[in-house]
This record gives C-alpha cells, sequence and structure tokens, in this order.
C-alpha cells in the first residue's frame, strides 16, 4: 500500500499471513448497505445488483478487472436505487488497484441522488480522481447527507476514461451515525448569513518566495517493507552533500516497498515545487507529504524517475492535491487537526520513494539537488 494512504488500523488492517495482496486489508465495520459486496458472479458473468456501462469485465483471480481499452472510451461501475437517510454520516470504501495509461483518468467512490433542489442541483460528487497507478489499499471516503435529503442515490464505484484498468475486491457502505452540525442542501451550499455578521478578513496575497533546503539535513529515515512500516534495510540510507540529497534505496519484498525522511523546516507558501533528480530512478515513483501548522499530512504523488540521467521537475503542488468538498474526507489527508485543508506555514516535509511496480527488487542510487518549494 501507498505511504499516502495509510490511515487508520480500523479501515487498512493488515493481517501477518494474508494469502493475496487484497487480504491486507478490511472493509470499516457496521452494517453494509451493499449486496454482493464482493462482486461474486450469476451465470451470465455479471454481478447484480451492480452495473457495468462501457467497461470490458473479466475475472482473475477470481475478482472482477474492468477495463476501457482505448483512448477516448469512457466506462462506469455502480450500484442503484440506494436510499441514504437525512442528516447521517456514511463512509463509502472499496478495496481496489488501478493501472492508469498516459492520458486516461479514473474516478473512485462518487456518487449522484436523483432529487432535483432548486436550480436543478443534486447531492453529488465524482468520485478522486487518479492520473496514475494506485495500490491495492482500502480507499474511503465520509458522506454527510443533507436534512432535506431525499429520493434514491447511485453510487458511482468507478469510472475510467482512456486506457485504463481497475480491479476491485470488495465495496461497502456504512452508516456512522448522525451528523455532528446537519445543514439543509442550501446551507452546505451557501453559508448561512447572519445578522451580525463581523467584515470578511481581507485576502491575504503572499508574496513571491522561495525557499531552499541546501542547508538542511535529512531525519528520522524509514521504509515500508513487503506493505508494513519497517526499519530502512541494509544499505539503504540518505545524507545531504553539499546541498544535495544522495538517496541510496534498496526495496528487498515483491511487494510494496518504499523509502523516506524528512527535511524540517518552516514553509510559509508552498504553491510550487521544483528541483532536479539524476542517477538511477528506474521508473520509480518519488511523493512528497506536508505537515502543515495543525498537524495534518497531505500526501502528493510527484512522478516517475528517470530510468536514468538527468531530469527537471517543476510543478504546482495545488494542482497535485485532491480538490475538498465539505461532505468528503480524503485518504491522502490524515492526523492532526483534520481540516483537509494545508494550513500555513507548513512545518516539515517527507520525500520518498514508493517503488514501481511492488514487484520489484531493486537498488539504486538518486540524487535530488535545488529542491525549492514556494510561490513563483
Amino acid at each position: 500500500m501507498k505511504i499516502g494512504f495509510v490511515i487508520a488500523l480500523s479501515l487498512a488492517a493488515v493481517f501477518l499471513n494474508a494469502a493475496e495482496p487484497w487480504d491486507n486489508f478490511q472493509l470499516p465495520e457496521g452494517a453494509n448497505l451493499l449486496k454482493n459486496h464482493i462482486f461474486k458472479p450469476d451465470g451470465k458473468g455479471n454481478f447484480p445488483p451492480w452495473r457495468s456501462q462501457g467497461l470490458t469485465v473479466s475475472r482473475e483471480n477470481d475478482l472482477p478487472v474492468l477495463n476501457t481499452d482505448s483512448e477516448g472510451k469512457s466506462g462506469t461501475l455502480t450500484y442503484p436505487g440506494v436510499t441514504l437517510k437525512p442528516g447521517t454520516k456514511y463512509i463509502w470504501a472499496a478495496i481496489m488497484k488501478g493501472e492508469v495509461a498516459d492520458g486516461a483518468n479514473v474516478r473512485i467512490l462518487g456518487f449522484i441522488g436523483d432529487h432535483k433542489y432548486e436550480g436543478g442541483a443534486q447531492f453529488r460528487s465524482g468520485g478522486s480522481a487518479y492520473q496514475r497507478d494506485f495500490d491495492w489499499n482500502v480507499y474511503y471516503r465520509e458522506i454527510e447527507t443533507p436534512t432535506d435529503c431525499e429520493g434514491k442515490f447511485t453510487m458511482n464505484l468507478v469510472r475510467l476514461t482512456g486506457k485504463a484498468k481497475v480491479t476491485v475486491a470488495a465495496a461497502a457502505l456504512v452508516g456512522l451515525g448522525p451528523v455532528a452540525e446537519p445543514k439543509t442542501f442550501s446551507e452546505r451550499r451557501k453559508p448561512v448569513v447572519k445578522k451580525e455578521v463581523a467584515p470578511p478578513k481581507a485576502k491575504v496575497e503572499l508574496p513571491d518566495m522561495t525557499i531552499e533546503f541546501k542547508d538542511v539535513n535529512p531525519v528520522n529515515p524509514a521504509a515500508h517493507v513487503g506493505e508494513k512500516p519497517a526499519p530502512p534495510p541494509e544499505g539503504c540510507k540518505v545524507e545531504n552533500r553539499n546541498g544535495k540529497f544522495v538517496i541510496d534505496y534498496v526495496f528487498t519484498t515483491p511487494q510494496h516497498d518504499a523509502f523516506m525522511f524528512d527535511l524540517a523546516k518552516d514553509i510559509p507558501v508552498c504553491e510550487n515545487i521544483s528541483f532536479t533528480v539524476s542517477g538511477e530512478g528506474k521508473g520509480h515513483e518519488l511523493f512528497i507529504v506536508l505537515y502543515d501548522a495543525g498537524g495534518e499530512a497531505h500526501f502528493a504523488a510527484l512522478g516517475a524517475l528517470p530510468e536514468s540521467g538527468k531530469k527537471t521537475f517543476n510543478l504546482r503542488l495545488g494542482k497535485l492535491l485532491p480538490k475538498v468538498e465539505p461532505f468528503e474526507r480524503y485518504a491522502s489527508k490524515w492526523g492532526g487537526d483534520g481540516n483537509q485543508t494545508v494550513d500555513l506555514p507548513v512545518k516539515k516535509i517527507t520525500l520518498g520513494i514508493n517503488d514501481v511496480p511492488d514487484t520489484s527488487m531493486d537498488r539504486g542510487q538518486i540524487v535530488i539537488e535545488n529542491l525549492k518549494i514556494g510561490k513563483w
């Protein structure tokens, strides 16, 4: 499982003797509102009441594999006719993995209600979007229904656009109880204006600035070995050599491995990140975790490392973090105050390397130089 999605043992329990990768995870506890949540096929190869549209469906290891095999093609797997109670919190979760080709897009865990409010608006979400592969894990989001919730809902487990493949093992929709601060649909879309309201604070335009890390020493080296947190394997290390981060990575198992370390420095603004990588990247994935002023962690994948040679990255961090909806929670954000927002200043970052593919048993050395975060 990727480092950005290890959230809570109640949602992603790891068992020491799991027979298959998907057996490492369990769905949230509670009454599951979904029938046939493990996708047992009927005599025709379907798995009702789930509905597949525009997808090529096959089975591998007795699990459904959903494909869109060409550019411009799209397809969905949905569960229709769900009743959600007003003013109630739910968790919408699935154990899955995805393979996403360049230019393709996968959305998971969306939903739409059939009731139309004023102006034709509907209570809905497109789900979390992925433009790159994602590994076996429990992916989830929390949904808080409005007090005037009506009608039936269609739960959109996956939507594939372009050449992509998703394998699913199980899904769940579980009620968690009443919403702490229930609101109507219109109140959620537009804040209620009280008679006496403090004047809004002027928007602070942060100045352009660049924060460099040449003088920061890496601390807290850590690893994931065979899907589990562990000390770094022998030979796995990082050091600052004249302002350049020299990273020796070692992936020792045919399951997911990763190596990571912290850089502690206050970052007043983090709209952009740039750096140059050289060495033996071999296509593995670089990631970052931002730890904000409230102690919350925000994960973002930075992209594939070059097979060899040198490559410069210049990225907008905001585009790599998910858009926040008030009724959803994101597995790529965890801990701290839990407000799902990057509260400045960021107090430290974690940089790391995920093995790609997970079966890779590999080692190499990369050098990261000219690491800069800021606004420019």
